[in-house]
């Protein structure tokens, strides 16, 4: 898709968080800003004045559009003094940080552009990642518009939307639509758009890892996880007010983009959203070539302890609560570490997953301390298959004699994960587009009572 995109450029490859820290990934980041500018400029000029009309209408100015001119890279300081109306428009993504730097060299920066008549002038700064600093702002302002200046804030996702409604309206040239859909590509790339759901190609990649250079994998990583974000987020505002035990947040949040690993979460947490999120037992979202799966999840010690503690404390509600969940099946993991941190090869305990309506607490704990007797025989099945390549590392590869050596000193003991799990097949998400969220997070709510139960 991106490389058939009108607008498609080479910067898209840089959405790293350490590219802010440097020079040069800050200038590659200004070239990516410049390049979505002219893109978009070069949709109003080539399209027909509906598009920009509805761009217009979202800053509030009801001025023809045929009677407004484009100005790319602005330098004249003089040139827009003198219109009536005069306003500074920052296009940002609603994940751009809004700073104050005072030491922001004010005199160097000029706007991105401008769409002026005779009576108005927009000066655009525009955002896609880089922060929106408040001093450059004000320095468009005092250096290329004066006093009296409108001052609004709009977003890529806003932009989206208007374009898309336009789209839907089934009114529009050949050239419009073209325009469009291109542009909506490229703010889809950046994972700037609103969420309107996943492709086949979100999900056909996901094992890709080893097959194609990992630089083209982190790239398209970057950009799915975006799409990720979005719908996780909006999961969260759809179901938070069904979980008022604890508090509730959602993971990876936009201070997080540096998560490659292909899942995001609900959490629970106690006023502070630092709180690691596997902390308490969490609602996960995983995503794979398969599509979907959702899962209430306990992965680390003190989240799979309380699931446990749950099933001795009081196996009948425990049953009786599990039951109730919409359509899911219960599984139990054991898990091979074969690198430090969050590196681990999982395999389903014999026998799982089960569907909940046949879950028994009792019978659940009774295969957990089976399987610790007889860890040293899976154990040493399991590396056999990871020496032999019968199971592959995460990333889609052989294990390295490294990796196989630290699995064979790291996990001298059954290391258990368990999960109440619901599949949702890629065909279907892929049709559901954006109503997807609200598909999946209906059967969120459902589990409410149950993670009461566990977490509260």
């Amino acid at each position: 898709m991106k490389y058939s995109n009108l607008f498609w450029h080479e910067g898209v490859r840089i959405f790293e968080e350490r590219m802010l820290e440097t020079a040069k990934g800050q200038l590659r980041i200004r070239h990516l800003e410049n390049d979505v500018t002219k893109a978009l400029l070069n949709v109003f000029e080539h399209g027909s004045d509906g598009i920009l009309r509805a761009f217009l209408r979202l800053v509030g100015v009801r001025d023809a559009p045929a009677s407004f001119q484009y100005d790319f890279q602005v330098t004249d300081t003089e040139a827009y003094r003198q219109q009536p109306r005069r306003m500074m428009l920052s296009i940002i993504a609603d994940s751009t940080q809004v700073t104050s730097n005072p030491r922001y060299r004010v005199d160097t920066s000029r706007p991105d552009g401008c769409i002026f008549n005779e009576r108005s002038a927009i000066l655009i700064e525009v955002k896609t990642q880089s922060p929106l600093v408040e001093e450059q702002i004000e320095g468009h302002i005092r250096g290329y518009l004066g006093s009296a200046t409108e001052r609004r804030t709009i977003t890529w996702e806003d932009i989206s939307d208007a374009f898309r409604q336009l789209l839907r309206q089934g009114k529009t040239r050949d050239v419009d639509r073209l325009l469009l859909t291109h542009f909506l590509g490229l703010l889809e790339l950046l994972g700037i758009a609103r969420f309107n759901g996943f492709a086949d190609s979100d999900f056909a990649m996901q094992d890709v890892a080893g097959r194609i250079p990992d630089e083209e994998f982190l790239d398209f990583r970057r950009q799915f996880m975006r799409k990720a974000e979005k719908f996780t987020e909006g999961v969260y505002e759809e179901v938070r007010d069904a979980f008022p035990f604890r508090a509730l947040d959602w993971y990876p949040r936009r201070d997080r983009r540096a998560n490659l690993t292909g899942w995001t979460a609900l959490y629970f947490h106690d006023g502070d959203p630092g709180l690691p999120v596997n902390h308490y037992p969490n609602i996960n979202f995983n995503f794979h070539t398969g599509g979907i799966e959702l899962s209430l999840n306990g992965e680390v010690r003190s989240s799979l302890n309380r699931f446990l503690a749950k099933m001795k404390a009081d196996p009948d509600r425990f049953d009786a609560l599990v039951r109730s969940l919409p359509g899911m099946h219960l599984a139990v993991y054991f898990k091979m570490q074969y690198r430090p941190q969050d590196h681990f090869r999982w395999k389903f305990l014999p026998g799982y997953p089960v569907d909940v309506r046949e879950a028994h607490a009792v019978d659940i704990l009774t295969d957990i301390d089976r399987l610790k007797q007889d860890w040293e025989k899976h154990r040493r099945t399991m590396l056999f298959e990871m020496e032999n390549g019968l199971v592959l590392s995460r990333a889609g590869r052989p294990f390295t004699a490294n990796e196989l050596e630290f699995a064979l000193a790291r996990n001298p003991r059954a290391n258990f994960a368990f999960r109440i799990e619901k599949r949702y097949p890629a065909a279907d998400v892929v049709q559901m587009k954006k109503h997807v969220i609200r598909h999946i997070a209906k059967d969120v709510r459902k589990t409410a009572a149950f993670m009461r139960f566990v977490v509260e």
